[in-house]
């Protein structure tokens, strides 16, 4: 990403700044007000675009430093469509847990789960609790947060047995404490 915002800052210099310096070196009497506006808009387009590429390489900077507090590096997202083929939940449920256990006895496999939004694919607000604001959540399997090495900093991990369980971050633990 960096190389990417170094070459878009260095392409838009000579694309669009070149040109103008020409025109300005070039410069005769009898230049006319046009040549002068289009100068002058060259001159604003590359700075543009100097400052745009200057904050891309910024952000691919910041973007290559956050810490997302699993290993994103091992991980593999399948999107299976099971609900696609509108079967009932209990036959989708178990046509689900059968991939997830062919999946898990694969060679190199260390653990599988499942989750509605996988990490790093979007995220859907969903009105959970009402008056409260809207807030992003997502479904998981109770083997979720042990296969993405989440630690917990108070409470317990969902287990098979909950049927009404919710895992909340800090932030959502502070804001419902008040």
């Amino acid at each position: 990403m960096l190389v990417v915002g170094v070459a878009c800052a260095f392409i838009s210099a000579i694309a669009f700044g070149f040109p103008a310096a020409l025109q300005v070196v070039r410069r005769d009497r009898r230049s006319s007000l046009h040549r002068q506006i289009l100068v002058g808009l060259q001159v604003a387009v590359s700075c543009l675009l100097l400052i745009s590429s200057a904050i891309l390489t910024h952000r691919a900077i910041n973007s290559a430093t956050i810490n997302l507090s699993f290993d994103y590096e091992k991980m593999v997202v399948a999107y299976p469509h099971i609900y696609d083929e509108h079967l009932p939940p209990p036959v989708a449920r178990v046509k689900l847990d059968t991939l997830v256990a062919r999946l898990a006895a694969l060679p190199g496999v260390d653990s599988v789960t499942t989750a509605v939004i996988p990490p790093l694919s979007g995220r859907r607000q969903i009105d959970v609790l009402p008056g409260l604001p809207p807030n992003y959540a997502n479904y998981v399997a109770p083997s979720y947060f042990a296969t993405m090495t989440v630690a917990f900093i108070r409470g317990r991990a969902l287990a098979a047995s909950d049927s009404d369980a919710a895992v909340v971050s800090e932030s959502a633990a502070r804001y419902l404490a008040e």
